[in-house]
């Protein structure tokens, strides 16, 4: 343990992310979660994936039950780098088909106001079912959700169902309802 945390302190020195990749293989594969967190944060500095290394350092945190002061550190280290904090989710929490036919229009550019009138509801609720699918994927506006719905990562988050490409344009389409879906 000694000799992984005086790897990973040079690797972080020296801006290494490699090495500092490596020690993270060796903690894991010890199965140290504590010393896995620590070089987690510490990737978030050095590393190139940065949005991915706070999202697991996030996870670890909750799942060990570290309380504020932790998370109050994720969120700087996240603002510093404009990052997105994704919230804490239970697991097994899947995106409905509901909210992947929303995310799918919001990443073609519809408004409000298309959305509501494609959905057959005000625009009230397109805002409100909105605020709630950021809060569910810790973005903050649309072009986030869009971005992360297109690059693929709410599907690297296990947040897409089983069977439902989360990426690319046009990467979903609703099963079909029969004769009378739509009417």
């Amino acid at each position: 343990m000694t000799r992984e945390a005086v790897l990973f302190g040079r690797a972080q020195v020296h801006g290494d992310a490699d090495d500092a990749l490596a020690v993270l293989g060796s903690v894991r594969e010890r199965g140290d979660v504590y010393m896995s967190l620590l070089c987690r944060l510490g990737l978030v500095e050095i590393g190139e994936d940065g949005d991915r290394h706070l999202a697991e350092a996030s996870r670890i945190a909750q799942e060990l039950g570290i309380g504020r002061a932790t998370r109050t550190t994720l969120g700087h280290m996240a603002r510093r780098r404009s990052l997105v904090l994704p919230r804490p989710r239970p697991a097994g929490d899947r995106l409905s088909e509901e909210d992947v036919r929303l995310t799918v229009m919001v990443s073609d550019g519809a408004t409000n106001r298309q959305i509501a009138a494609r959905l057959a509801s005000s625009e009230k609720t397109v805002e409100r079912r909105l605020t709630r699918l950021f809060q569910r994927v810790g973005c903050r506006s649309r072009a986030e959700l869009a971005a992360a719905w297109l690059d693929g990562s709410l599907a690297d988050r296990g947040l897409v169902p089983a069977g439902v490409a989360g990426s690319g344009v046009g990467a979903y389409t609703a099963p079909d309802r029969g004769p009378s879906a739509g009417r």
